[in-house]
């Protein structure tokens, strides 16, 4: 403690012997400002460099147009930065740009890049086009300004009479409005116009002219340069003097900047003039010159002497620098301290975790740091550990929440490690006791009487409600119906009834009833959200979901409103609520600090990039102290911040349109546009999505910040900007429709931004071309297609005519392959055998089975398809008869899978012959009986049917040495030509595989059929 005094000592010591010095060469140069000056440092937050991409290390100017959007101009190179990362911009034809071209804001959206004589530019930073500005005659040149582009000529011949004329950029046109006829000797090369000022000009020889009304009212000689208005005061340099003039005072020497070059830039607000003087001599010489004030800026880390242009909406927030060393973000200090945090902790980590804040009677602030215990702060002995101690070791290691009562002396703390309890400090002697609580675990507290506080919380199961006796330190608790919740985690109070924050919802019970009869406690629901925190005010009840964002409730009219991410706060999770002096309501959530005004209209966010020690935050964190400060508990220490600074320093944020997208046939086109250009979408979409981006000087903000601050609507009906900062637009209607952009100013307050064109195709728009076309050739292509129809149809005929009768050719004849003499002989031969048996009954069944596969076999053949169910049956009445005249020499079974469909349609008999394979070349050969023949049928998919054949006879090698060398199989060649013109005919794809049986001896047959 005592070193980091000597160095503060020391720094001040520092700036007091500057401050001096700058002093006493001002009164030497030519007295005192009227205006007091006083110090402020400010700091870099963020460096871009090459290495970020960036294109060169030397930025030579940076212009910052009216939607966010910040230009680069480097060596030979520009690029558009948006607060996060680069793009280039290509450069129109022609343009040719190094360090003495001149980049000049002249408008909202237009730089003027040029020499001012030969090679002239407009960039539209909104549409991102380019336009050549017409050629220059002897005599002429280009004059730009921030408040546009005017080009000086000779008004007449051999006269000192020049004319400025005023160029304007309307629907792609370029056109000039004289503005003023003025006597001088020379033609201006710089000029200034301001809506009070008037016009002022300079000439190369340093002679300022103002004009007011077109009349010359003042004139200056021996001016460097012009350096611009503000607050009603312009600013010129004139050699190492900064000049200022008033209408109505005239001229005035400001001794603020020393050297030859000095830059001053105004911000987007008009709020404030920030110069530097550009001399190695003059390093510190950074001023922010206000309406009230002029503040010197000092110590700037990093970039001195190297600074050559700055841009920032407001120079009072922050700043964008273009250096010899790249971009530097710097942001004021804003009196944001941090104590006892750690920039490079680990989240959650314990020793940083501050649980409550509070502040006692004595004025001192006190808190408690889970695992180290109780601490004090004051402006005299700092940051004091308090407990444990020599006299109290033993203290709660870690703890929840806390309460201050007896006129705010004690402080009553709600302890959980090493086992719940409530301890009580006093803050004024020190003394120290803690009461058992058993399995309870408080979180909040309410004081009902002098002597009696209600507390509220939870065991490991039930919600728990408790009343705490201050005088007997004795703890009555009871439970509460479970219908109630099993979390209670919040409670506030109206005049008459308290508000309580559960997990199954907001409550409401009267005081009058916990104090009299606490036991028969009965609430009434008033939300059931799950919720963590409440606030109740002026009829008002405000609950902070546990998810769900903040829900408000007007108990006297019962209207009720919501407020979420979609709307800008900072997260859905709100754990503390409360009223600031300045009438605000502070919201404290676990990804930051969320912040409404009186009329709960979301103002700002606050989080770790603006300068919080953590963006978690702890239930009961939040304490407002008496010294105009706000006190902020998070997981890494207390974050300290003027309670007035988020109101005064609203900024609002920026987006800008960069891109298109729709789906269309299954995939999504996109397309980057500009907010500038008319939208056209194709006739046939009808929903698309805008996508937008954030535009801010620090390059971790969140598009949360920017969603309260714009609104978009068409006619009228507001739409909503999502968390990824896109815009959905659905059912858009043929032809055109305005897109109203709205954005909230400075004062809270939504105005007129921009309307976005969006057409969308119309019929005409689409077809109209083809429609012409078809016309046109709608006769000769109609004479084409009859005659190439009737051509078509008669090749169709033959083709078809020749197909059916190869079908029923190969028909005929795979049934007369199927069923040969020789398999009917043997068939007859068998009944025979058994006839003559005298086994009378078999023969007459199997007779009865013949006639009826014969009748199934010419059935078949006058039918294109058959069921799987009936073709089974075929096969079945087949196989019997085979295995009758083989005496039963196989065992024949089929397996078909649950999920087929046996109404399955298929080409009959089209397995017959791999059956027919199986049973006379394959089984018929063994010598033995333990032939099996199995046919297993599974479906591949919805219109896929696989039929495997599996017989365990010879196998194909064996067979075909078995076979007659004179043998010809035709079975196999007409299932070929069946299949192959089935397949050509009707569409589908069957086919088969003849392998080695896998599983041993035999072969295996699989059969796949598909319909398409």
């Amino acid at each position: 403690m005592r070193a980091h005094r000597i160095i503060r000592l020391r720094s001040l010591s520092h700036r007091f012997t500057r401050l001096i010095l700058a002093t006493l060469s001002i009164l030497i140069v030519g007295g005192a400002p009227t205006i007091r000056a006083y110090a402020q440092d400010i700091s870099v937050i963020q460096q871009f460099s090459i290495n970020d991409g960036l294109d060169q290390r030397t930025v030579w100017h940076v212009i910052r147009d009216c939607d966010g959007k910040f230009v680069i101009f480097t060596e030979g190179k520009i690029q558009v930065f948006n607060g996060h990362q680069f793009r280039y911009l290509p450069l129109a034809d022609g343009l040719r740009m190094d360090r003495s071209t001149d980049v000049v804001q002249v408008g909202d959206h237009e730089i003027y890049i040029g020499d001012r004589t030969a090679s002239n530019y407009l960039l539209d930073t909104r549409s991102e086009r380019w336009y050549a500005l017409p050629a220059l005659s002897s005599g002429q040149a280009y004059l730009p300004c921030s408040e546009g582009l005017y080009r000086s000529s000779t008004a007449r011949e051999n006269q000192s009479t020049h004319k400025l004329d005023s160029l304007s950029l309307m629907d792609d046109k370029l056109s000039w409005t004289e503005v003023i006829n003025y006597n001088s000797p020379r033609a201006p090369y710089d000029i200034i116009y301001h809506p009070e000022g008037g016009l002022t000009t300079l000439d190369a020889q340093g002679m300022l002219r103002q004009y007011l009304d077109s009349a010359a009212v003042d004139s200056l000689c021996c001016v460097t340069q012009l350096l611009g208005w503000v607050h009603g005061k312009l600013y010129v340099q004139s050699g190492s003097r900064v000049l200022t003039y008033r209408v109505k005072s005239g001229w005035k020497t400001e001794n603020l900047f020393g050297g030859s070059r000095i830059l001053l830039r105004t911000d987007d607000k008009g709020n404030g003039l920030l110069g530097t003087s550009g001399d190695p001599r003059f390093v510190n010489q950074t001023y922010l010159i206000t309406r009230d004030s002029i503040v010197h800026l000092t110590e700037i880390p990093y970039v001195k002497n190297t600074i050559l242009d700055y841009q920032s909406s407001d120079f009072a927030h922050k700043i964008l620098l273009a250096t010899y060393n790249g971009l530097y973000v710097l942001r004021y200090d804003t009196g944001l301290e941090k104590l006892v945090s750690d920039p490079n902790y680990i989240e959650g980590d314990f020793a940083r975790v501050i649980w409550w804040i509070k502040q006692a009677r004595n004025r001192r602030i006190y808190y408690f740091r889970e695992t180290q215990g109780l601490y004090s702060l004051d402006s005299i002995s700092g940051t004091v550990k308090l407990l444990p101690n020599d006299q109290y070791p033993l203290l709660q290691s870690s703890n929840y929440f806390a309460h201050l009562y007896g006129d705010d002396r004690y402080i009553m703390i709600a302890g959980v490690l090493p086992s719940p309890a409530i301890s009580i400090y006093d803050t004024e002697t020190g003394l120290y006791r803690s009461t058992p609580t058993d399995s309870a675990r408080y979180r909040d507290f309410y004081q009902l009487t002098d002597t009696t506080v209600l507390l509220v919380g939870a065991d490991q199961t039930q919600a728990r409600i408790g009343i705490y006796n201050t005088s007997s330190h004795e703890i009555r608790t009871r439970w509460i119906n479970r219908e109630y919740g099993t979390q209670y985690y919040d409670i506030h109070e109206s005049e008459s009834d308290l508000y309580l924050a559960t997990n199954t919802g907001a409550y409401t019970f009267s005081k009058a009833a916990v104090m009299s009869d606490p036991d028969t406690l009965i609430m009434t629901q008033l939300s059931d959200e799950p919720c963590r925190s409440v606030h109740f005010d002026q009829g008002v009840l405000a609950i902070g979901g546990s998810g769900g964002g903040l829900f408000i409730h007007d108990l006297h009219s019962g209207k009720m409103d919501s407020l979420s991410t979609a709307s800008g706060l900072v997260d859905d999770v709100i754990v503390t609520m409360q009223k600031s002096p300045m009438g605000d309501l502070w919201m404290c959530t676990w990804r930051g600090i969320a912040i409404l005004d009186s009329n709960y209209v979301h103002r700002r966010n606050l989080r770790v990039h603006d300068g919080l020690s953590s963006n978690e935050t702890n239930s009961q964190s939040l304490l407002f102290a008496d010294d105009g400060y706000a006190y902020i508990g998070t997981i890494n220490g207390i974050s300290k911040i003027p309670i007035s600074t988020p109101q005064t320093e609203h900024e609002c944020t920026n987006l800008i349109l960069e891109g298109l997208s729709y789906s269309r046939d299954g995939r999504v086109e996109s397309k980057e546009i500009s907010s500038a250009d008319e939208i056209i979408i194709p006739y046939s979409i009808d929903e698309i999505t805008l996508d937008f981006t954030p535009y801010d000087y620090i390059s971790n903000a969140t598009v949360n910040d920017f969603l309260n601050d714009h609104q978009f609507s068409i006619d009228d009906k507001v739409l909503p900007l999502n968390t990824a900062a896109k815009l959905a637009l659905y059912d858009l209607p043929r032809g055109m429709t305005q897109l109203a952009w709205l954005k909230r100013n400075s004062s809270g307050a939504l105005q007129p931004h921009q309307n976005i064109s969006i057409y969308r195709e119309t019929f005409l728009d689409r077809y109209s071309f083809h429609v012409l076309v078809g016309f046109l050739i709608l006769g000769l292509l109609a004479y084409i297609w009859y005659i190439r129809k009737q051509r078509l149809e008669d090749q169709a005929l033959s083709i078809k005519r020749k197909q059916t009768a190869q079908i029923n050719e190969l028909r005929l004849t795979a049934l007369r392959s199927q069923m040969n003499p020789h398999f009917l002989f043997n068939a007859l031969g068998s009944i025979q055998y058994y006839i003559q048996r005298n086994d009378s009954d078999l023969a007459e069944e199997y007779l009865t089975d013949f006639a009826t596969l014969m009748r199934g076999i010419l059935d078949a053949s006058i039918t294109d398809t058959i069921r799987l169910r009936d073709e089974l049956e075929l096969l079945a009445l087949y196989v019997k008869m085979e295995q009758l005249r083989m005496d039963r020499q196989f065992q024949y079974h089929v397996d078909v899978a649950d999920d087929v469909d046996l109404s399955y349609p298929l080409p009959p008999m089209i397995l017959q012959p791999f059956v027919e394979n199986a049973i006379l070349h394959g089984i018929f050969h063994l010598s033995t009986d333990d032939g099996q023949l199995h046919l297993a049928i599974e479906e591949l998919s919805e219109d896929k049917l696989q039929v495997q054949i599996i017989d365990n006879g010879v196998g194909r090698k064996r067979s075909q040495e078995l076979k007659n060398n004179t043998h010809v199989s035709r079975a196999t060649n007409i299932v070929n030509e069946r299949l192959q013109l089935i397949n050509l005919t009707q569409g589908n794809s069957f086919s088969y595989h003849i392998e080695d049986n896998p599983a041993g001896r035999g072969t295996l047959v699989t059969v796949i059929f598909e319909i398409d």
